[in-house]
């Protein structure tokens, strides 16, 4: 399993954390996802990639200013 931390810029509320935390809980693979407004960042756990994660959040209208996999 992986674990990745997303940057994301563009989120201006919660109602914003709710649809990306919506996307990336409903991706095939993942077992936890966690979004936080400030600092604007997620934690994507799962069998699941990178690409895929960037897709779902940028599908949504919001910008990925890095993906980088988490030393377990």
């Amino acid at each position: 399993m992986k674990k990745y931390q997303v940057a994301i810029s563009g989120m201006k509320c919660m109602h914003c954390v709710g649809k990306v935390q919506k996307a990336l809980s409903g991706l095939e693979g993942v077992a936890a996802a966690e979004v936080a407004l400030d600092p604007g960042a997620a934690v994507v756990e799962g069998n699941v990639s990178a690409g895929a994660i960037r897709e779902a959040v940028e599908g949504l209208g919001f910008s990925v200013q890095s993906i980088e996999e988490a030393q377990r």
